[in-house]
């Protein structure tokens, strides 16, 4: 057996607070999720949460085929890496 079996969905105590008083969740302040590590609950799907990410908070619409998935799978930490494009000069 696969410890994804067995394994249960980890939900911070900051998320439980959040589906409890839903009247909070209105305001800024009561949309911000620190924990990335936590999984979604299905009563928070259908609404827009900032979660944040190490440096800035990341706008997420948290969907029903987000359930029982980490916060962390959809904040990106890393800068994408691209590279420049150079100026041609004629000589």
């Amino acid at each position: 057996m696969s410890r994804s079996n067995y394994k249960k969905a980890y939900f911070a105590p900051a998320i439980w607070k959040k589906i409890f008083k839903k009247k909070l969740n209105k305001a800024i302040w009561g949309r911000l999720i620190f924990t990335r590590s936590s999984a979604t609950p299905t009563t928070l799907s259908n609404a827009k949460y900032f979660v944040y990410n190490g440096k800035i908070f990341n706008k997420l619409n948290i969907t029903h085929q987000m359930s029982f998935k980490k916060l962390g799978e959809y904040s990106v930490t890393k800068k994408p890496f691209f590279f420049p494009k150079k100026d041609k000069k004629k000589r």
